[in-house]
């Protein structure tokens, strides 16, 4: 789904969570696949600082693992894309 399709709030947050760290990132929301790594306490709080954010716009994102990066996977009907 298109980041450019939903409110200009949501796109912030999206970027702002896609700006940690991707390998940290990979590592909290693919933990099989580093068996000997667990993700920082910084980057648990980090990640649910930012997916609560955009839950409470209506926004729900993915982890896309080839890229790297937090995708838009729904969102509302507030104006949002669905």
């Amino acid at each position: 789904m298109p980041a450019e399709k939903v409110s200009r709030e949501a796109r912030h947050w999206l970027h702002r969570l896609n700006s940690w760290d991707s390998g940290e990132l990979d590592v909290y929301e693919r933990p099989e696949a580093h068996a000997n790594r667990d993700p920082s306490g910084e980057t648990v709080a980090w990640v649910q600082q930012h997916k609560g954010a955009l839950k409470d716009l209506g926004v729900e994102v993915g982890w896309d693992a080839a890229a790297r990066i937090y995708r838009i996977a729904a969102a509302d009907k507030w104006g949002n894309k669905t």
